[in-house]
């Protein structure tokens, strides 16, 4: 090569590529393979030339060395490998109910929900940097973009972590389908707990991405299979002495399977069910002799009971904490601003009895095919738990206590078997052993139903003071007038409570002078109070509405009847919900204190409103609670484990019946997404039971590795009730200040940035390319005003650009203002009536017939603007003067030749019309003004 004077590089192009003269002589194709033999045969030569950096990480690579990397990830036994648990259970599921087989690795086949905790979905990407490097490599490399693009920042290469291991997984799945299919497993279980039908699941199974449809029910299958083969996990929970049960109906409404003359739907009610191990429970278990049944719940127990009759001190504080929140759910900063550097703390909820953080631990019951609804479907469900899941002998039964929790009818009919059975012999069938309790979350939903009943108004009245009223104020929508949804409910009833408070802080502000229409004068005049006038400001709002003569006005404001009805209506509203804000708390945060305080009050409540199946269970939870009927720790055992914490954390308490509404929620789910016409409802229901808790971990897993982390919190109350200007009680309507929050919202979630914009600017409101009309259904009710004003300024020229961080998208705004808006357009080709004859003929004795025919004729199709001028032409009566409001007019600058869009009515508040308005009003310029700028 020196000899020639020739490169290394011009060396290796000439052997590969030139062809002897005559014939003679390699073949370049022949050369060509030596010298790729030469190179890829020597892994010492690979390595050196893929650490040289002109290499790139993935520069030289070999299918051979690729599916050796595949290979790694296939044995290493993780997410690229094979599902071991399904062939162990093969193996093993013969053995029967009563046998604890073990898996092939010593693993216990109760505990199959480890194989779920060893997936971790998130470090896959991890998994494939490590074992597989250039294939990693290769795939990072593929990925990277086309272009670098200047104007904005680099992307950031992490985020198309998750697209790697999912391309890897297909790619390992198509090489060895039985010895790396565990995440295609486990996907497609995902996939169809969130009910992906069967062709889709096929479609996704071709693409390598899971297993099909047949694939998913073998492997649901084997996991309702190995769960009913370790039902000795439930039975040692039910054996143990803290074991604690909650249950309630399931009903389901079991459609037509098939095409059948009448309809057959039928509902089905069956029992679900949790068995959890318990806190607060002595070491030898809860005993009969700590409950004495002999001991009355007397009038004074009531009475005397703290946050009942009685106002002390404990309520004050509670109180005072509520509506200082609510100021600050309004002003958020402002509050905050004059708490930050001041000695004076801030309100704080008091603590009563706070239980000390606990995860609680919890196994889903087997099927239970019996509706525990009825007496004698209660009878069998006790029967399945504790004889035939929990396999308690008789002697269990004889000295010691067990706690169930359910709804109201769950422990009526816990006492009716106890009634019923008083004379029996064994202490099984006496069913004295069994204490039946009401759970929280019913109680919260009986709350909120009883404040719906009692304040919920009619369209007669036109109260403020009432939930009909605030519902139309606010525009909510399927809030039906009895038992309406518990969550949309909920929202409202605390939404209006916020409402009431921020309306009595602005009367006292206006009594200042200041001027509560406008957001900015409220947030200043909260700025400029110091800790101790803000903490003045939250006692008089707490003496003048939540004390109890605010409840019950003296007589003699009877007798001169000088009672602000009004203003007595929005107390007893607050009153009621600082109960229900006091039970959802204490449940959240774990103080059973408050929680048993709320229990005392509850009892008038639901007596009060005509409620007597909830009043009684009050009254016997108070009972229990408040008196000697119960040794103290029987007492914190029912409180407590009316509780459970899933994450152990301090603020993350809830009902026990509201988990198992969950689990109710996944069956429901479950059941939609298996059901077909060849299973029944009992022969899912058995599956399904056992599947669930298996799929619900499976889809948070996979959803907290994979998906998308958004804000879960709900956004705050709507501010628009406000309190009248006369410092009465009146919670008047003050649209301003509703226009100037709905701007600052569109303002800040714009969907563009516009270069140069000043604070003092308004942005052009998305709202403007469309035609702002009223519906009849809306006719009778206050809605924002989107049109804009006269200052408003408009943009032009300005640079714009798109704001991708924007989250206020075109639907959201069509699903907040659907009912105020229609697309602009032409106005579609119709048909019209134009014209008919009616005729009568008698064709034989008592037989008359009747003869209608119509002419029509096809309306062509024209611009909105001509089909609204001949409208007001043609038909005066009929038109609408909200039209008017329409951007119809461009008003063009001599000056600048800058052109805008103005309402149609600004035309007749020109100074010409005006006095043309006036000649023919006879000199009434005013009122036409005044009803102008009024709305049309």
């Amino acid at each position: 090569m020196r000899k020639k004077d020739i490169t290394l590089r011009e060396f290796i192009h000439v052997y590969v590529t030139t062809q002897g003269s005559g014939g003679y002589g390699e073949r370049p194709a022949t050369r060509a393979k030596r010298l790729a033999e030469a190179i890829y045969g020597q892994p010492e030569v690979l390595d050196a030339l893929r650490e040289h950096p002109t290499s790139g990480t993935a520069g030289i690579v070999t299918v051979k060395a690729l599916r050796k990397e595949m290979k790694a990830l296939e044995e290493a036994g993780d997410m690229f490998s094979a599902y071991q648990v399904d062939r162990g259970q093969e193996k093993t599921s013969q053995a029967g109910i009563g046998q604890e087989g073990q898996l092939g690795d010593g693993q216990k086949l109760e505990d199959y929900e480890c194989v779920l905790g060893d997936m971790q979905f998130g470090q896959m990407y991890e998994e494939v940097n490590m074992r597989a490097p250039m294939l990693g490599g290769l795939l990072n490399g593929l990925m990277a973009p086309k272009t670098e693009r200047k104007d904005r920042a680099p992307r950031d290469p992490s985020k198309f972590n998750h697209r790697i291991a999912i391309i890897t997984s297909i790619l390992c799945y198509s090489r060895a389908s039985e010895g790396s299919n565990k995440f295609p497993r486990v996907f497609s279980a995902f996939l169809h707990s969130n009910g992906v039908k069967r062709r889709v699941l096929d479609l996704f199974h071709q693409f390598g991405l899971c297993e099909g449809y047949k694939g998913v029910h073998k492997h649901l299958e084997t996991v309702a299979e190995q769960a009913k083969a370790s039902s000795g996990t439930v039975r040692r929970y039910g054996q143990q002495l803290d074991a604690c049960v909650v249950y309630d109906n399931f009903d389901y409404r079991e459609g037509v399977k098939h095409q059948l003359i009448s309809n057959h739907a039928e509902m089905r009610s069956v029992t679900t069910g949790k068995v959890f191990r318990g806190a607060d429970i002595p070491s030898g278990g809860l005993k009969k002799s700590m409950l004495h049944r002999e001991v009355p719940l007397t009038i004074e127990d009531l009475l005397y009971s703290p946050g009942a009759a009685v106002y002390d001190e404990t309520a004050a504080k509670i109180d005072a904490y509520f509506i200082a929140e609510a100021i600050r759910t309004a002003y958020p900063e402002s509050v905050k601003s004059i708490f930050a550097n001041s000695n004076v703390t801030y309100p704080a909820m008091p603590v009563v009895e706070l239980l000390e953080p606990r995860k609680t631990d919890s196994k889903t019951l087997g099927p239970i095919l019996f509706n525990e609804g009825t007496l004698d479907g209660s009878y069998e469900v006790i029967e399945s738990i504790y004889k035939q899941q929990f396999q308690l002998g008789d002697a269990e039964f004889d000295d010691r206590l067990f706690l169930a929790f359910g709804d109201q009818k769950t422990s009526s009919l816990i006492r009716s078997m106890q009634a019923e059975q008083v004379d029996a012999s064994a202490a099984y069938d006496r069913k004295d052993w069994l204490i039946g309790v009401a759970a929280l979350f019913h109680l919260r939903m009986n709350f909120l139903w009883l404040m719906q009943r009692t304040h919920y108004g009619t369209i007669e009245q036109q109260d403020a003071s009432t939930l009909y009223h605030n519902i139309n104020f606010w525009g909510r929508k399927n809030i039906p007038a009895d038992r309406a949804a518990f969550q949309v409910l909920e929202e409202l009833v605390l939404h209006s409570f916020d409402a009431r408070v921020v309306g009595l802080l602005y009367t006292r502000l206006e009594q200042h002078g200041i001027d509560t229409s406008e957001q900015d004068d409220v947030d200043q005049a909260i700025q400029d109070m110091n800790a101790k006038g803000f903490m003045d400001l939250v006692e008089d709002i707490r003496r003048s509405a939540f004390e109890p003569q605010a409840w019950r006005p003296s007589k003699e404001k009877y007798a001169n009847n000088t009672v602000d009805k009004e203003f007595l209506s929005h107390a007893r509203y607050l009153q009621q919900i600082i109960v229900y804000k006091t039970l959802k708390y204490g449940i959240k945060n774990g103080d059973i204190g408050l929680i048993d305080r709320v229990i005392g009050v509850c009892c008038f409540y639901f007596e009060g409103t005509g409620q007597s199946n909830y009043a009684f269970e009050m009254l016997y939870l108070k009972r229990l609670t408040s008196t000697k009927a119960c040794d103290e720790e029987l007492r914190r055992a029912i409180l407590s484990n009316s509780l459970v914490n899933p994450h152990g954390r301090r603020d993350t308490w809830q009902e026990v019946d509201r988990s198992l509404e969950y689990l109710n929620l996944e069956l429901k789910r479950e059941l939609w997404a298996r059901r077909t016409s060849t299973f029944g409802l009992d022969t899912l229901f058995k599956t399904t039971s056992l599947t669930a808790e298996y799929t619900v971990r499976l889809r948070k897993a996979i959803e907290k590795a994979f998906a998308r982390k958004d804000n879960s919190r709900h956004s705050g109350p709507i501010h628009g009730m406000l309190a009248s200007r006369s410092g009465k009680s009146d919670f008047e309507e003050n649209s301003r200040g509703g226009i100037s929050e709905l701007r600052g919202n569109h303002y800040k979630r714009a969907c563009f940035i516009i270069s140069g914009l000043d604070q003092g600017q308004n942005f052009l409101r998305l709202g403007m390319g469309w035609d702002y009309r009223r519906r009849f259904s809306t006719l009778l009710t206050k809605m924002d005003d989107l049109t804009m004003a006269v200052d408003d300024k408009l943009l032009i020229g300005n640079e714009i650009r798109i704001n991708n961080g924007c989250t206020y998208s075109l639907q959201e705004y069509e699903m907040n203002y659907s009912d105020m808006i229609n697309s602009l357009g032409a106005m579609p080709s119709t048909w019209k009536l134009d014209g008919g004859t009616i005729g009568v003929q008698l064709t034989a004795p008592k037989v008359v017939a009747f003869l209608i025919q119509g002419n029509v004729k096809k309306v062509p199709e024209t611009t909105v603007k001509q089909h609204l001028w001949t409208k007001w032409s043609l038909q005066p009566e009929r038109a609408n003067p909200g039209i008017l409001n329409n951007y119809f007019v461009v008003e063009i600058s001599h000056c600048t030749g800058n052109a805008r869009r103005v309402p149609f009515k600004y035309i007749l508040l020109m100074e010409p019309m005006q006095e043309l308005l006036e000649r023919m009003g006879g000199g009434r310029k005013g009122v036409v003004q005044v009803q102008l700028r009024g709305g049309g």
